[in-house]
């Protein structure tokens, strides 16, 4: 028998040991025993006990104890001295405690992670969208209309469409895609810089080129950026397959024998047509209205197209009917504006002319073309585009600028060359006189 002062200087100092349960001190006179027992009364003398026995064998299990306190009530078994015992049901083999550190770590309150798949779902179909709320709130703006307002729809147009380099952030590319109406701008630009280019070539005597020269002008500020749609427009096209074929050689990087062609057809349409045209008039009537009416042609693809992922998607999803109405007016506008400013221009390096009666009803009839060729040429692009691809992207809108301009010079080219005869105003307002047009010029 060993007493309970000479067993605690062998036992090891274990904090983390847990302690023996069914020791309960009762004030500091008397120790409740584990067997359920009456209590040992605290005399000070060390009482002989047996040895530890298996629970339930008849016999309490007792050990050697000696006067405690309160401070001072915990007895710790010595390491792997006791197994820890199981309630009645349980196995009676001993179990092992797993150390803290070796423990999975679980976040309080973790959720599941949604699949991959629904993190980002199919973008649904314009219609479908359109039916949609739009968000009232400060974190929102409505279709059509951006916080960032008209002056930075205007910076993010110049800086996106054309080459001049202009310090924009996300404020402007939003309110671009916001207010995707206000693209003819870039075309005022470009084709005004584009006209001034073809009086000062057509000054300087070198008429052979002018209409090279002007066209190159126009691919130059745009920097090759429709010209390059076209050329991706023209490989998905001709591509074979299905659809997924067709959107591989789309976005393909590489130029293609179909697109290749696409871009060398619509470009020789464009140059045969310039040159058709009295140069003169081509720089005041159709050059800015040529670039202006067909940035219209890529809102009116934009509205009848459906939204695919890439950097025009915004565009493509925010533009509608309404869109491609304003869009139109704006460009009717800013060709009439072009018109006189370049007729002001063509003062100074031409005999002038242009505010009399038959250059004023000619630039008309080409303002007027070139709007419904725009918005058709719009239409087509994004039908057969959501047909074959399933949805129109930035080298759809990019094909459609090329395509609609060779088309409006080739109704230009037809109006300069005679078709509409020269009018006067008195003359406009003669049935007899309009009948006589029709019946003599064209061709029916």
């Amino acid at each position: 028998m060993v007493s309970m002062s000479e067993e605690k200087k062998d036992q090891p100092e274990n904090r983390d040991t847990p302690a023996v349960t069914g020791y309960e001190p009762k004030g500091d006179s008397e120790i409740r025993r584990p067997d359920g027992q009456d209590p040992v009364k605290n005399t000070g003398e060390t009482v002989s006990v047996p040895e530890e026995e298996p629970v339930g064998a008849g016999r309490p299990n007792l050990r050697t104890i000696r006067k405690m306190n309160a401070s001072d009530f915990r007895v710790k078994h010595k390491s792997g001295h006791e197994p820890k015992q199981e309630s009645a049901g349980q196995s009676d083999k001993p179990s092992e405690r797993t150390p803290a550190r070796d423990r999975p770590t679980v976040a309080a309150h973790s959720k599941p992670v949604p699949p991959a798949a629904e993190e980002h779902p199919p973008a649904a179909p314009k219609h479908v969208q359109a039916s949609r709320p739009e968000p009232s709130d400060s974190g929102g703006s409505a279709k059509g209309n951006s916080s960032g307002g008209f002056m930075d729809s205007i910076r993010g147009m110049l800086s996106f469409f054309t080459i001049f380099k202009i310090n924009v952030g996300s404020r402007e590319i939003e309110a671009m895609n916001k207010n995707f109406y206000l693209a003819p701008f870039a075309g005022l630009a470009v084709g005004l810089i584009a006209a001034v280019i073809c009086f000062i070539l057509l000054a300087a005597g070198a008429d052979a080129v002018v209409a090279i020269a002007t066209l190159a002008t126009v691919f130059l500020l745009s920097k090759f950026l429709h010209f390059d749609g076209l050329a991706d427009f023209g490989d998905g096209m001709i591509a074979g397959g299905d659809r997924e074929s067709s959107i591989r050689a789309l976005k393909d990087t590489r130029i293609g024998a179909g697109g290749f062609g696409v871009a060398l057809v619509v470009t020789s349409i464009s140059i045969a047509a310039l040159t058709g045209i009295w140069y003169q008039a081509a720089a005041v009537m159709v050059i800015p209205a040529m670039e202006i009416f067909s940035k219209n042609a890529m809102v009116s693809a934009a509205a009848f197209g459906e939204p695919g992922t890439g950097m025009a998607s915004e565009q493509v999803r925010n533009a509608d009917a309404r869109t491609m109405l304003m869009s139109t007016v704006f460009s009717v506008v800013f060709a009439f504006a072009a018109y006189l400013i370049m007729a002001a221009i063509g003062s100074v390096f031409t005999d002038g002319g242009y505010f009399s009666s038959e250059p004023l009803i000619r630039g008309a009839g080409i303002i007027v073309a070139s709007a419904v060729v725009s918005v058709l040429v719009g239409w087509f692009m994004a039908h057969i585009s959501n047909k074959k691809f399933g949805f129109v992207n930035g080298d759809v809108l990019g094909a459609t600028n090329e395509i609609a301009r060779a088309l409006m010079l080739i109704a230009a080219l037809i109006i300069m060359a005679g078709y509409l005869p020269s009018i006067s105003w008195n003359e406009l307002w003669d049935p007899e006189y309009l009948i006589r047009i029709v019946t003599n010029y064209l061709p029916i």
